[in-house]
């Protein structure tokens, strides 16, 4: 049994969350994890072809290496395999747990949930439903802001068309009464 290359993910997490190139000591300032065990891994998934570090100049201080995704699918790719492959159930901790959690904006959520499952007995059935709870209402609320959106845009189009027929109206009356005139 293996263990979960959790070094690993959390690099890949920072990267896919970062919008801008960033260093490594800004991805990595708040990490539980050892700094030179994240820079080996930021060096192999650059190696492997995946990110891509540029050096970058600073005054009065040592240049630093500031990465960003080169490809993408790749990363996803090593994230499929890592939460796929046969974990040995005691190895896992609940930072690894929260981790893997936080990639539920970037992977499909059934894979996540599937692993989950596997792990019941350490994570504890509460919060797997907590978990299922607070998806279902992302997905719930996702929906309610698209029918919110929809609704507007068709009350928009409808202030619209009671405006251009109000307008149309006005400029009939007056034509009416610029020829009743005449």
């Amino acid at each position: 049994m293996k263990q979960l290359p959790i070094v690993r993910l959390m690099v890949i997490l920072e990267l896919l969350k970062a919008k801008t190139k960033k260093s490594g000591y800004e991805m990595f300032k708040r990490s539980p994890f050892s700094h030179q065990g994240l820079y080996k891994e930021l060096r192999k998934l650059s190696s492997a072809g995946c990110v891509m570090g540029c050096k970058v100049s600073q005054d009065g201080k040592p240049d630093k290496i500031v990465y960003n995704i080169s490809n993408r699918q790749k990363l996803m790719d090593y994230v499929m395999e890592a939460l796929a492959q046969n974990v040995d159930i005691n190895s896992v901790r609940p930072v690894d747990i929260d981790i893997v959690m936080s990639f539920k904006d970037f992977i499909d959520n059934k894979l996540i949930l599937m692993w989950l499952v596997k792990f019941k007995p350490q994570i504890g059935a509460a919060k797997i439903e907590k978990w299922k709870i607070d998806h279902t209402l992302s997905i719930e609320a996702r929906k309610t802001m698209v029918q919110l959106i929809e609704k507007n845009i068709k009350t928009m189009e409808r202030v619209v068309a009671l405006r251009n027929l109000e307008e149309l109206q006005a400029v009939s009356s007056e034509e009416r009464t610029a020829h009743n005139c005449v």
